[in-house]
């Protein structure tokens, strides 16, 4: 065999090599495996359900299976740390949420995470409205007559009280959003949960309590609730009979409770465009907006992760002052 001959069987061996080396690459190509996205709250609360609404879109539209995972604990920073600190490579996220992602970052005084910098922030899923219920023995018809009840009952000693699933969560700073908009005291009863503290309230253990619709609404239909108002900025068609917080005079009061999808910090950008393009075409499924609006809540993405980024600074810089005027703090 001549030298020339060899070099050339040489170089075609090479290139054998190459394409085939070439071929698990292309296999690899994101994503080529099954997803874990992180649900940092129990089942069945707004986080997970919106999780596994939104998995079992992407499972289609990424042709790979997208897992929901709970890692609960510590107003979802337990979740949060987790997916902060896993391998970068787009196959475990989080479904974090405005309580792990802006009002944290006031409540906490050591938070174990940077809520943008410690993450690829992807894209909000949805938003929706917190509804303020009480028990119907305190006889209040709206939002007005509960205000004037709390000042009464703060001069008599007997402030009311409102739950809520924990210390940070919405149900806890809507309340206190709702205290320095009316200018009134109420005293925080937290719980484990947003289930059972809207149970003690419809035992009339304790007296209000901000929840999803989706978890209120059967008991105000019953009557063992009585809703006085909606954060929304419109009424809800599911219980279009409750004003929202602005028709009741408080426009400082809305708020919007938001859920949405980061990533480990370092994660490749063509991995965190192609989740936001899944995303963005997720909540343009009619099966998808038909499962949020069943719970109260409309999907809302963002175009592009920088517009995520962009919303989630200016979330952070309003939920903090609120929390710091609370004087609510956890170690």
């Amino acid at each position: 065999m001549s030298l020339s001959m060899s070099k050339r069987l040489l170089a075609a061996i090479l290139a054998a090599g190459c394409l085939f080396a070439a071929a698990p690459g292309k296999a690899d190509t994101y994503p080529s495996r099954a997803i874990t996205l992180v649900a940092p709250f129990t089942p069945g609360t707004p986080a997970d359900l919106a999780a596994r609404r939104l998995g079992q879109a992407l499972t289609e539209i990424l042709h790979q299976p997208v897992v929901v995972e709970n890692r609960t604990g510590a107003g979802g920073t337990t979740g949060s740390t987790y997916v902060s600190k896993a391998t970068p490579d787009g196959y475990t996220l989080l479904a974090g949420t405005q309580s792990t992602h802006a009002i944290n970052v006031g409540l906490y005084k050591s938070l174990p995470y940077d809520p943008i910098k410690d993450f690829a922030p992807v894209s909000r899923i949805s938003a929706a409205p917190n509804v303020l219920v009480v028990n119907p023995g305190l006889k209040v018809k709206t939002l007005a007559e509960l205000i004037a009840l709390a000042k009464k009952r703060a001069t008599e000693g007997k402030p009311l009280t409102f739950a809520s699933g924990g210390n940070g969560t919405t149900a806890h700073i809507a309340a206190e959003l709702l205290k320095q908009a009316a200018g009134i005291d109420l005293v925080h009863i937290p719980y484990k949960g947003t289930s059972q503290g809207v149970t003690d309230v419809v035992s009339g253990q304790v007296d209000m309590i901000f929840g999803p619709i989706a978890v209120v609404r059967g008991f105000v239909d019953k009557g063992t609730l009585t809703a006085l108002a909606i954060t929304s900025d419109a009424r809800s068609p599911l219980m279009p009979q409750v004003p929202t917080v602005a028709e009741a005079g408080l426009e400082n009061a809305k708020m919007s409770v938001w859920i949405a999808v980061y990533a480990p910090p370092g994660t490749p950008e063509p991995v965190v465009a192609t989740l936001s393009k899944a995303i963005n075409e997720a909540g343009k499924l009619q099966s998808v907006k038909d499962g949020f609006a069943a719970d109260g809540s409309d999907v809302v993405t963002d175009k592009t992760p920088a517009d995520f980024v962009k919303f989630n600074q200016e979330e952070i810089d309003r939920w903090v002052k609120v929390v710091k005027a609370s004087g609510a703090t956890i170690d």
